[in-house]
């Protein structure tokens, strides 16, 4: 799959530089949740690597643990849950696309 400056954005596909447009990142309704969000992401994506499932997989992981959803370690049925929402996220290109922008535009 292209993003529109036709830069590869598949499944493992490295992260590339998309600077000038518009992010819809997972969210939470409050503010105040979305920065605490961005704050941690700013601190974890740089440990993660550049493989956009990794990262992915970090967001949806943190997200989750800030919604206290998950706990310190994960059961069964909450690492399905977890795999569930990177695979749907992986899975549409819009959603991949919008989760890739917000992922570099914290790398920054």
């Amino acid at each position: 799959m292209l993003d529109k400056k036709g830069n590869n954005i598949s499944n493992g596909e490295e992260l590339g530089e998309d600077k000038d447009q518009e992010l819809m990142p997972i969210s939470h309704n409050s503010p105040d949740k979305q920065i605490e969000l961005e704050d941690v992401l700013k601190k974890m994506l740089p440990y993660v690597g550049s493989n956009l499932n990794n990262l992915v997989l970090t967001q949806v992981m943190i997200v989750l643990k800030l919604e206290n959803i998950l706990d310190n370690s994960a059961n069964d049925d909450e690492k399905q849950m977890i795999k569930l929402i990177k695979d749907s996220i992986m899975s549409d290109p819009d959603k991949r696309h919008q989760t890739l922008r917000l992922i570099q535009k914290l790398l920054k």
